[in-house]
């Protein structure tokens, strides 16, 4: 980038109406290289004149120069020197007086949009309600969209829900009535996709996505059309739909090489590797990531290194992720980010059991736990992936960390995909563990019978759903009982038809109605009651039969196998 000296604007000439007249014409010139998307030239002029108009003392014009700077390095997403110009543009308010209240509303509001993307959430959040104060006190509509917005994405990256909704409301309110057009109708479209998707309300969220998509195609706002490509293939992947996943994230990177906003690229490979994750495609991943990772943007370094962390977790690497992980935390522990420092704690508690630290896996999945039942949440848009929180969930189930959180994740978000980690619960020695992921797998219409493997007898199926169905066997015990219900042709299988003979016989079925029932002989029967009263340790004798079925039942009911 080719800059003009400051030496060049020192001397007796810029005392002169000429000298005067260089930076209103430098100014001129790089708004006019903006304007046509030439952000390279239009920086190096924009600093030609902020340099200019310092040596002549306007502080108020170099201010305006520094507010372009910040969003020329903005749009070119050099996150670097948009820090650097947005920390001059604070000191010089800081140590200037400002007469201009829509400069002023202006600079705060460029700084507070730039906050998210290098950790200021606190900074940037009030910044943006004194432009929002300042913007309606001049009833400048624009301006005070524009405040809202970057309000609405303060709330909703840091889980206040209820807050950035009513900040898109007031946004959405204030575009209606000024007629705005379409720029801020895509940008309001955009945040609404947002926020439902950050929720969970994924159909809502695709819904507003490919919305905002037609509307900014329409009307060829170019870096919108790609933000909402972007977000449209995240709620894609999030509902599970990878193949269409997969093409918006391709016709994503093919639109932002189109218009050359290749430094985009980094947070499209980023998003892909995740993908790739979900899909157990891990050499892929590794790949994006290790692209993605090249830039020298510490803000998205940190957001990175939580894909590569994640990778590293699922492929065995685990140190490795922790170390990631818990550098991330910190970074995300000093912006205030509360909404990813609940998902790190969550990524590093799954590291924690793999490493065989349960104290310290129930430390940090409470804290996120905990966090989310304050904030009634049960869904997090980043890093999700389902394997994780499936463990995760089973064990705060287990240990009775937060257990409704944990079944609300599970009901709603996981479904099919939390059973298989929710079903060697029913194995465990707690009742109570058991009735809660029985409690569980009914909400998710999980078939109960499924613990015994499949059953190819369907007479044996019908008979076990019957005795289920009419409260005659209980499910929180099934799992218990066909580990102690096992032949010896068939050690630590479960046999769906000793567990049948079982049910009805403590029933009080008598052996003939058993093998009625069952369609098996009645030495069969006969052999499985046997071996059943042998598996209890109650001896035979015959003047003491009916007693023995009694004491059967009372054991068997007193372990929980039947109600």
């Amino acid at each position: 980038m080719q800059m003009i000296p400051e030496s060049a604007f020192t001397g007796t000439e810029l005392s002169t109406t000429t000298g005067r007249a260089l930076p209103r014409f430098l100014m001129l010139q790089a708004l006019s290289e903006a304007e046509s998307g030439n952000l390279d030239s239009a920086a190096a002029t924009f600093e030609a004149a902020r340099l200019g108009w310092i040596a002549l003392n306007q502080i108020h014009e170099a201010l305006s120069a520094v507010l372009h700077l910040v969003r020329v390095h903005h749009l070119r997403e050099d996150l670097g020197l948009a820090r650097l110009y947005a920390q001059m543009a604070v000191e010089l308010l800081q140590n200037a007086t400002i007469n201009d209240d829509r400069l002023e509303a202006d600079v705060l509001l460029r700084i507070a949009t730039l906050a998210p993307d290098i950790g200021m959430y606190t900074e940037g959040e009030e910044m943006a309600k004194r432009a929002l104060r300042l913007y309606e006190q001049r009833d400048d509509a624009a301006g005070a969209c524009d405040a809202l917005l970057i309000l609405f994405s303060f709330h909703n990256q840091t889980g206040r829900y209820q807050a950035s909704g009513s900040y898109l409301q007031r946004a959405r309110h204030v575009q209606e009535i000024a007629g705005l057009g379409a720029a801020y109708q895509v940008a309001i479209l955009n945040k609404d996709a947002h926020w439902h998707w950050y929720q969970g309300n994924l159909s809502a969220g695709l819904e507003r996505a490919q919305r905002a998509v037609e509307l900014a195609d329409r009307t060829d706002q170019r870096k919108q059309r790609v933000y909402n490509r972007l977000v449209t293939g995240n709620i894609m992947r999030a509902m599970g739909d990878y193949l269409a996943a997969q093409h918006w994230y391709n016709v994503t990177e093919q639109l932002a090489n189109e218009i050359s906003f290749t430094l985009f690229l980094c947070w499209i490979d980023v998003h892909r590797a995740w993908l790739a994750i979900l899909q157990e495609q891990y050499s892929v991943a590794r790949s994006l990531l290790q692209r993605a990772l090249m830039t020298q943007d510490y803000g998205q370094a940190m957001s990175f290194n939580v894909f590569l962390a994640a990778l590293y977790s699922l492929t065995g690497r685990t140190v490795e992720a922790m170390e990631l992980l818990k550098r991330s935390l910190t970074f995300y522990e000093q912006s205030n980010d509360p909404l990813s420092v609940c998902t790190l704690q969550l990524h590093l508690a799954f590291n924690y059991l793999h490493v065989a630290k349960p104290q310290d896996a129930a430390t940090a999945l409470d804290a996120a736990f905990a966090w989310m039942t304050e904030r009634r949440i049960d869904y997090l848009p980043h890093w999700w992936h389902p394997t994780i929180m499936g463990t995760l969930c089973s064990h705060a189930l287990a240990e009775g960390i937060h257990p409704c959180v944990a079944e609300m994740i599970l009901v709603k978000h996981l479904g099919s995909m939390g059973v298989a980690a929710i079903q060697p619960l029913l194995q465990h020695p707690d009742l109570v563990v058991r009735r809660r992921a029985l409690d569980v797998l009914e909400s998710l219409n999980a078939d109960p019978l499924s613990i015994l493997g499949p059953i190819p007898d369907d007479t044996v199926r019908k008979v076990l759903a019957q005795l289920i169905a009419s409260n005659r066997l209980s499910v929180a015990g099934l799992p218990r009982l066909c580990q102690i219900l096992t032949t010896a042709e068939k050690r630590n299988t479960p046999n769906p038809t000793l567990v049948a003979v079982f049910g009805l016989h403590v029933d009080g079925a008598t052996r003939e109605e058993i093998a009625d029932w069952l369609g098996i002989s009645g030495a069969a029967v006969r052999n499985y009651i046997t071996l059943i009263y042998r598996i209890f340790n109650l001896t035979y004798d015959p003047k003491q039969r009916k007693q023995r079925q009694e004491t059967l039942r009372a054991l068997t009911q007193q372990a929980g196998f039947i109600p």
